[in-house]
């Protein structure tokens, strides 16, 4: 079987990445399924692939790792904080806003919101990832707090957390950073509460 791509992606894969004709390529659809496949014709404008694998299918990360981020102000931070999460290996990003934000969280339907999922999802390519991780937006902190993960929090005047005191075989954990600044009292008081 054979695939044509064509617009951004062929653009990109012909004049930057440069791949000629016998061009090994790993494609996939960023939910796990992966496939080897050669160039067998470029233009500026489109790329033919020639499939000589069968379809692999990679599983999810087990535990798998949330990374809750609150906003930051500058908007170069946050999309570098977002390609760093992705090299990483986080499974999915949640954006939120603290207190101390001075940015509220984006529609990700929106023009903001649909550039920092090319971001995830071009770092992904980069880092070839199976698995794009999911971007998310949550208004409150309260609910990052009451996910079922073993809760950790990136603050500088928190303690070391004691690692045996997580589950046993932990399906997810969620490490909760705050924005420039740090949580305040109230929200660091909710999120003792809540067991990180």
């Amino acid at each position: 079987s054979s695939l044509l791509l064509t617009g951004e992606t062929a653009s990109h894969l012909s004049r930057v990445l440069r791949v000629r004709v016998g061009s090994n390529l790993w494609l996939g659809d960023g939910q796990g399924h992966i496939r080897h496949g050669l160039v067998s014709q470029t233009s500026k404008r489109e790329v033919s692939i020639e499939f000589d694998g069968e379809l692999v299918y990679s599983e999810p990360a087990q535990p798998s790792v949330v990374l809750a981020l609150a906003m930051l102000q500058n908007r170069d931070d946050l999309e570098h904080a977002l390609i760093g999460a992705v090299e990483a290996g986080v499974d999915a990003i949640t954006l939120f806003r603290a207190t101390r934000s001075n940015k509220s969280v984006p529609d990700l339907s929106g023009s903001s919101g649909m550039r920092l999922k090319k971001i995830v999802r071009e770092a992904s390519a980069q880092a070839r990832r199976a698995w794009i991780p999911a971007l998310k937006v949550e208004d409150s902190l309260s609910t990052l707090c009451s996910l079922d993960a073993d809760l950790f929090v990136a603050d500088p005047g928190a303690k070391a957390h004691n690692i045996e005191g997580l589950k046993s075989a932990p399906t997810s954990l969620a490490v909760l950073v705050g924005p420039e600044g740090g949580f305040d009292e109230d929200e660091l008081a909710l999120i003792k509460a809540s067991g990180a």
